[in-house]
Order: structure tokens, then C-alpha cells, then sequence
């Protein structure tokens, strides 16, 4: 883990990655929205995530893909 701008950064997560998760939580917190992450691959990531307090995640990090059965 990294030390920026007095926050710890998860190994694996770019530091400019975090900025961007911080003002997305920012914008969709307030309003009440359910902020969901899609494309979560690394432990990193979920951390950097869950600590910023997004609601739900979601990517091969949980599940592979799943196959559309509607067809």
C-alpha cells in the first residue's frame, strides 16, 4: 500500500484511479443513488472500492461471466 495526498492507496490502484472512485461516490452519495463498480478484478480494486463506500461491486474478481440464458 502507498501513501497520496493522506490517504492509502491499495497496491495495484493507480493513484489517479482513486481520485476518479472518490468523485463518482461524491456525485452519487448525495443524490442517493446505489453507486455499483462493474469490473472488479483485484483485491486492490475492491478495497480502494468498498473504503471509498460504493455500494455494490461487481466483476470477474466474484464471478466469471455468466452466460445470458433468456435466449
Amino acid at each position: 500500500m502507498a501513501q497520496a495526498s493522506g490517504r492509502t492507496i491499495p497496491s495495484g490502484v493507480a493513484e489517479n484511479s482513486v481520485a476518479s472512485i472518490e468523485s463518482m461516490m461524491k456525485l452519487g452519495q448525495p443524490m442517493g443513488l446505489v453507486v455499483t463498480a462493474e469490473g472488479v478484478e483485484t483485491q486492490g480494486q475492491m478495497s480502494a472500492l468498498a473504503d471509498a463506500g460504493c455500494n455494490q461491486l461487481q466483476g470477474y474478481l466474484f464471478s466469471q461471466a455468466v452466460p445470458d440464458l433468456r435466449r
